[in-house]
């Protein structure tokens, strides 16, 4: 609205004119659109910084998995091993 009444006072344009309204109206509008572009931005940055770091935990939990095999395997071999102490 100030902007409106700025342009009607530097124009001497009647304030009730509708086209100064709507011309008003447009730059909101415009600002508005602005606006909404660099959330969106934002938004798409915050995803893709999301993602990698699913990639990253993706990651760390299959070296976890591998870690759990081997250590399930170092455990067998251990219980064999025991058991072979046992019987001699």
């Amino acid at each position: 609205m100030e902007f409106t009444k700025e342009i009607a006072k530097k124009s001497d344009v009647d304030l009730d004119d509708e086209e100064l309204y709507s011309v008003g109206n447009m730059i909101k509008e415009i600002k508005l659109e602005e606006e909404l572009a660099e959330k969106d931005k934002a938004i798409e940055e915050k995803d893709k910084a999301i993602e990698e770091k699913d990639k990253a935990i993706e990651e760390k939990d299959k070296a976890i998995e591998e870690k759990d095999k081997a250590i399930e395997e170092k455990d067998k071999i251990i219980k064999r091993l025991q058991e072979q102490l046992k019987r001699k």
